[in-house]
């Protein structure tokens, strides 16, 4: 386990969200499997008991970096070809056999489960989506969803419904697909387009949809 590149991830999360946005969580899980000891510093029982509940809820910020970490080792055992789908966190392992690419679809933020806006085909990538339309709920008439905007507590709220990311590394996918979903499209197309390696697909809450320069023709509708 590298645990410099997992430190490198939170900050660079850290540093293009001005502090909104990282992976703390995601680092105290990676660390207690590794075998070190997590403290945390409670005034009370009370207060344990929700830092726990709080740790294991927010460890699933971890999906990315298992993912990875699981690849890795299945290549040192030899696998050649595979799809691992850790629901929404897609991570491919070469190609299919015969030399094509895998063929990911991608949801319709804005149609019911199983409606896709499209596909991806790609080999030895990460796809990860972050979008508006899951683990959401409604009162009072009101939709919130589990994005949360740090600077105010409150779903975010701008013309993005959902944000792909086409990467290497799929701790990478899981880290800027949020990240950019919070940034809304001209700040979050911006990073993407800033980095080597990294395409995206943005889909606004309008239904139009928006790819970074070098998508070229890995998505199709």
């Amino acid at each position: 386990m590298d645990m410099q590149k997992l430190f490198s991830l939170e900050g660079k999360t850290a540093l293009v969200t001005g502090g909104a946005y990282g992976i703390g969580f995601a680092m105290a899980e990676a660390l207690a499997n590794a075998g070190a000891k997590i403290a945390f510093n409670c005034r009370s029982q009370e207060h344990l008991d929700k830092a726990l509940a709080d740790y294991a809820a927010k460890g699933v910020d971890a999906k990315g970096y298992i993912a990875d970490q699981v690849k890795a080792l299945l290549v040192e055992q030899g696998v050649e070809h595979g799809v691992l789908d850790l629901g929404r966190n897609v991570l491919l392992i070469g190609g299919k056999p015969d030399g094509s690419d895998f063929v990911v679809g991608v949801q319709d933020p804005n149609q019911e489960q199983g409606q896709l806006v499209g596909r991806l085909e790609a080999s030895d990538k990460s796809v990860v989506t972050s979008g508006i339309n899951e683990r959401k709920f409604t009162y009072n008439g009101q939709s919130y969803h589990h994005v949360l905007d740090p600077a105010t507590g409150f779903p975010a709220d701008n013309e993005l419904a959902s944000v792909t990311i086409l990467s290497q590394s799929s701790a990478d996918g899981d880290a800027l697909s949020t990240t950019c979903l919070l940034l809304g499209q001209e700040k979050g197309m911006a990073l993407v387009e800033s980095l080597e390696g990294v395409e995206a697909l943005f889909i606004a809450k309008d239904g139009t949809w928006t790819e970074s320069a070098g998508m070229g023709d890995a998505f199709a509708q």
